[in-house]
This record gives structure tokens, C-alpha cells and sequence, in this order.
């Protein structure tokens, strides 16, 4: 098991609302809470402390919590069982979400696991912003998918398979022979319909290295026959009718909620659940973050992989902006001779473009008091920095800077006055921890957020500076 993950006696309860997360299921001892809340605690764990790849090495996906979905489940299972928490825990493939056409393909794994009344949990620790991702229910009371298959017996060894080849190729240790046996796998794995998107997926990576045409194409018909919606513009257009009146009842839902300022967490969801939707039927919606030459998609950003790189956020506010400071800052903070990793301008104060939700309501349990002095520009990069550096860089400048007005009235960006208040305007933002961190980086795009602030925020991810 990876050593980031606590153990039962480290997750200490957080209940003051002056903390960022303060709103998670854990407001009490764990032992306390009920089944499903201690399975949720467990969840955000583990999604927070995994770092995604799409083609992990399946040799120690698990000790080291580099993977998917798959990867995931396959951890959560030994954490589970690590601390005593639930009974009879299954990995399976999760087929068929409502919206879904009957025979669309997929790979999406999650957790089944029983109370010991013998009710059953899903646990989805996807490590990403998706549909469903990071939830718990109990699926008596509603089934997120229509079918539950256990991964067991021969589908588990078709899959071993099927991963560990995908992982050879990709880091390109094949050969011909090695081609012919995946392949041979792949029509093996025909005797179980479940597998077809496994199937489709190493199908589409043998067309991707192979240089002979017709290998080529042969490898395409075999992946065209597991996915009617791979290249068939009837199917795709069906599929994506579906998904588009999905889109429009969860907009319909989330816009009742904003009016009536209620149920955040949902709202959240919602315009997950959107923006996602729309990205597979737009690739333009998808958001990246490039380090050291590589992207990586908004919504796998995570508390570990800010851990792992030592990152935290310097966040400038508009009241920076408006003092003309901004240039001072960014130099006090830099001034060891590195740059800013990334960063970018928005609008904190304003709803988001994509779906109207309010950033400043997932920043913080009292970020609505702030709007309105955060409305305007902002600009958020990621340093190579400790924290408490960081944290003692800011109250120097915060006492350096912008005394001169404290307490005066100054005309906004919204045209009226406000008073320069060292609580509201106090000109910079910077984090304490990588979870922290991994979430108000995105805090102009809560829609992709990996780590939000309805969840329980690993202790080893906050306590521990790597090194």
C-alpha cells in the first residue's frame, strides 16, 4: 500500500468554517460517521493521492497509485480491507450509464461493497472530474449504471493481459511476435460482449504502430465491429442526441439551483457533469496544463501530482490590479531566479462562462463575502515554493503595500466605491498545502476540478514537504 495513504487514527475532524475544508463529510471522529460517509472520507483519499495515467504499469500501479480506473478500484480494495471498512468488495466494469445508447462500449471500472447489513455501495474513486466520479451511493436506492459486471475469472485475465501488453507498446518494448499475441488476445476476448471496449481500445493502438496498410486497416474493421459509434456518422449523431438532451436536464437543474443560492456541492456536480458531456462532444472544451513540455488534462490535476512536483499557487487579486502592484509582487515571490510554471488571467468574481456557477462559492465555505472585491482581474501561477515561505512572503507584502489607502474609499471595477479593507482587499492569495494547491489553481474552472472543497483533504498531502 502507498505510503501517502493515512491511517484511520490521522484523519482528524475539520469543523471550522474558516477553513477551506471544512464542509467534507469528516465534521466528526471517523468512527462516528455512518458507513456511507466513511466510504466517502476513504474515496477522496484515494482520488486525491493518485496521479492518472491512462497505461500504467500494471507490475505496481498499485503501490505506487499511478494509474486509472482500474488502478483505483484495485487500491481502494486493499485500503478498504487495511482499515476494516465494509465486506464482499467486487472491481467492476460500470456499463450503461441512463443516457447511454444500449451498445456503447466502455472501460469505466468502479467498486461494489457491502455494509454488514449486506446493503450495497457503489464507490467510484475515478481519479478524475466526471460523471459520478468520487461519489458514493448506495445502489438500492439508485443505480448509476444498468449493468455491474464482477471482474473475475476469465475477464480478469483478459484484462491483465490486455493492460500489460498496452503498457509494453506504449513505452515500445514489442515486437511482431508480441503484435500477434495481443492480437490473438483480442479475438480471444470476443467470448465476453463486456470487453468490447477493452477490445476497441487495443484494437485502435495496434492500427496506431502497425506501418503495414494492411494490417492497418484489418486492425480498424476489428475495432469498427466492438464500437458502432467509431467512425459511423448515424451512430455518432444518435449517441450524441442522447448526450445532448442529458446536457440540457442537468443545465435546467443546476440553473433552479444558482438563483436560490442553495446546495453547492450539487451545483458542482451539474456543471461537472456539463462540461465533461460537452467535451466528448467537443474536444475544444477540454483545458490543459503544461509542465516541462507536457500536457495534461485540467481534469486530472490532483493534490498528488502538486505533491509529487512541489507546486503551490501565488493567486494575484484584482486589489493588486488596481494598486498597480502586481509587477512587485510577482518579483518578491520569483526572486530566486525561477520562473512561474504556469499561469493565467480570469475573473473569480463573476460566474463561470460555461455554466453560470460562482467560482468564489467552491473556493471557500466564506467566499461569497468576497465576491465582490475578487471581481476583476486576477492572475494564479504555480511556483516551485513551500508553503510556509510562501505564506510569510505574503504577510510581508500585505503589510509592505497599500497601507497608505487602508481604510479609504476607492472606485471598483464595477463602477462604485469600496473600502480598501485589509481583510478584503489584501492583494494576494497563496496555498498551504497541495490539496489546497490542486484546487484553487482551477479555481476559475471549478468544472474540471479534481480536488474540490467538499472533500476530505489527505493528511500526509498536507503535513508532508516533499523532498
Amino acid at each position: 500500500m502507498n505510503k501517502l495513504l493515512p491511517k484511520i487514527e490521522e484523519l482528524k475532524p475539520i469543523n471550522d468554517s474558516r477553513l477551506t475544508f471544512s464542509e467534507t463529510p469528516l465534521t466528526k471522529d471517523f468512527n462516528l460517521l455512518d458507513f456511507k460517509n466513511k466510504l466517502q472520507v476513504i474515496n477522496d483519499i484515494v482520488r486525491e493521492t493518485m496521479i492518472f495515467d491512462k497505461y500504467p504499469d500494471p507490475s505496481n500501479e498499485i503501490e505506487t497509485l499511478i494509474g486509472d480506473t482500474y488502478t483505483a478500484s484495485l487500491a481502494s480494495i486493499d485500503y478498504l480491507k487495511s482499515i476494516g471498512l465494509g465486506t464482499n468488495y467486487r472491481c467492476v466494469i460500470a456499463q450503461r450509464r441512463k443516457f447511454d445508447p444500449i451498445d456503447l462500449p466502455t472501460t469505466h471500472i468502479v467498486v461494489l461493497v457491502d455494509d454488514d447489513s449486506g446493503n450495497t455501495y457503489q464507490f467510484d474513486c475515478s481519479p478524475m472530474a466526471g460523471y459520478k466520479c468520487g461519489r458514493v451511493e448506495a445502489i438500492n436506492k439508485e443505480r448509476f449504471y444498468e449493468n455491474y459486471v464482477e471482474i473475475k475469472g476469465d475477464i480478469a485475465t483478459f484484462i491483465g493481459e490486455i493492460r500489460k501488453l498496452t503498457f509494453q507498446i506504449k513505452n515500445g518494448n514489442y515486437d511482431n511476435e508480441l503484435v500477434y499475441r495481443f492480437f490473438q488476445i483480442l479475438e480471444d476476448a470476443k467470448s465476453h460482449e463486456i470487453l468490447a471496449g477493452f477490445r476497441f481500445e487495443g484494437y485502435t493502438l495496434l492500427s496506431q504502430i502497425s506501418k503495414n496498410k494492411i494490417e492497418q486497416a484489418r486492425f480498424l474493421e476489428s475495432a469498427n465491429s466492438c464500437n458502432p459509434y467509431f467512425k459511423k456518422a448515424d451512430s455518432i449523431l444518435y449517441r450524441n442526441k442522447l448526450l445532448e438532451r442529458q446536457i440540457s436536464f442537468w443545465k435546467e437543474e443546476l440553473q433552479d439551483l444558482i438563483p436560490t443560492d442553495q446546495d453547492y456541492e450539487r451545483q458542482l456536480e451539474l456543471a461537472q457533469n456539463i462540461v465533461q458531456a460537452l467535451k466528448i462532444l467537443n474536444s475544444s472544451y477540454e483545458r490543459y496544463l503544461n509542465i516541462d513540455g507536457k500536457n495534461i488534462e485540467f481534469s486530472y490535476i490532483s493534490p498528488r501530482l502538486f505533491y509529487e512536483l512541489g507546486l503551490n499557487v501565488v493567486l494575484l487579486k484584482p486589489s493588486s490590479f488596481k494598486l498597480g502592484v502586481t509587477a512587485t509582487i510577482k518579483e518578491r515571490f520569483l526572486d530566486k531566479g525561477a520562473g512561474a510554471i504556469a499561469g493565467y488571467y480570469s475573473n473569480i468574481g463573476q460566474p463561470t462562462e460555461l455554466t453560470g456557477i460562482k467560482p468564489m462559492r467552491m473556493f471557500h465555505p466564506h467566499g461569497y463575502k468576497y465576491e465582490r472585491s475578487m471581481t476583476g482581474p486576477c492572475y494564479a501561477f504555480l511556483i516551485k515554493e513551500d508553503a510556509q515561505e510562501l505564506l510569510m512572503t505574503k504577510h510581508v507584502l500585505r503589510k509592505e503595500l497599500g497601507k497608505n489607502i487602508a481604510n479609504h474609499n476607492v472606485m471598483w471595477y464595477d463602477g462604485k466605491e469600496i473600502v480598501w479593507d485589509p481583510i478584503i482587499t489584501n492583494l494576494v492569495h497563496t496555498t498551504d498545502d497541495a490539496c489546497e494547491a490542486s484546487m484553487h489553481y482551477l479555481s476559475a474552472y471549478p468544472e474540471y476540478q479534481l480536488m474540490n472543497r467538499f472533500m476530505y483533504p489527505n493528511p500526509r498531502l498536507r503535513k508532508v514537504v516533499k523532498k
